[in-house]
């Protein structure tokens, strides 16, 4: 695992998390700009996850892989919760908060999962 790379994805996570809490300020749900870079985030969460397991099955061992595999499985599945599928029509400001609220707690999943690396 890159440490760059992982702090560059918690740095887009926190700016996501700016941005959702921005917008629940204003009173708007998410908007396509916001929910567009929210897909790109769960990319690169996946990307990052699967880096994390290749390095695995290589042969790298870390510091505790139940709490690992339990972060990266939990960076993976998180957002898409979230974003609650389907529900486009139902948007509220209270999603804009939840994505927020969502991501600071990724950010520090890829950060402990660096630490755990």
């Amino acid at each position: 695992m890159i440490p760059a790379i992982s702090i560059s994805i918690a740095l887009v996570l926190v700016g996501l998390a700016i941005w959702g809490v921005a917008l629940f300020a204003l009173g708007r749900p998410p908007d396509r700009p916001f929910l567009i870079v929210v897909a790109i985030a769960e990319v690169e969460l996946l990307l990052h996850a699967g880096a994390a397991l290749v390095g695995l099955v290589g042969g790298h061992e870390t510091e505790s892989l139940p709490q690992f595999l339990g972060y990266s499985l939990a960076s993976v599945a998180l957002l898409p919760v979230v974003l609650r599928p389907g529900q486009d029509a139902a948007r509220t400001r209270w999603d804009s908060i939840s994505i927020a609220a969502v991501s600071i707690a990724l950010a520090v999943a890829v950060l402990r999962l660096l630490s755990l690396w």
